[in-house]
């Protein structure tokens, strides 16, 4: 039996943050996502002020990220996906307004790689390549018809491009 956070939290990142902040307020945001999200736990929920941040994020299983205004994840010359799923997500995960832009990944999917029950919403995916799939690869271990399976809802992935000979056509 999996246990829950009851008490959902709530955590924030800004590129005015401080990495010794405990992002339990705007006040107190932490300066980068990924170690917002290490602060995290299952039912939280991870608020990105607006700006453009030259980073990548490994999702946490059962967390939210929301971009508030524009946010921007940057890949230019990090030579890294920008989302990653280091296995399946098994609880409910979201991505959500955000711009994946510049990524590039010798292999599969060049700005994300979703796994599981993962849904990326109302995010835009430019400009990214990578080894079979430029834009996102949504693969895992559970079925992609499992009703856990990753989705995009309304997004855009414009100007992706694969560049391996697996997928010749993909973007």
């Amino acid at each position: 039996m999996l246990a829950l956070n009851m008490s959902a939290g709530v955590r924030y990142v800004s590129l005015e943050g401080y990495e010794g902040y405990d992002a339990e307020s705007r006040e107190h945001a932490l300066r980068t996502i990924q170690l917002g999200l290490d602060f995290c736990q299952a039912g939280d929920t991870l608020f990105i002020e607006e700006g453009t941040y030259h980073e990548g994020m490994t999702l946490k299983d059962g967390v939210t990220v929301i971009g508030e205004g524009t946010v921007i994840l940057d890949g230019t010359n990090l030579h890294m996906r920008l989302i990653s799923c280091e296995k399946d997500c098994n609880l409910p995960t979201r991505v959500e307004n955000l711009i994946l832009q510049n990524a590039r990944h010798d292999e599969r999917g060049g700005a994300a790689w979703l796994r599981g029950n993962v849904t990326m919403k109302d995010c835009i995916i430019r400009g990214c390549s990578g080894q079979q799939c430029g834009g996102v690869l949504i693969k895992g271990d559970l079925p992609e018809a499992s009703a856990k399976g990753a989705r995009m809802v309304d997004c855009i992935v414009h100007n992706c491009e694969a560049t391996g000979a697996y997928w010749p056509d993909a973007g």
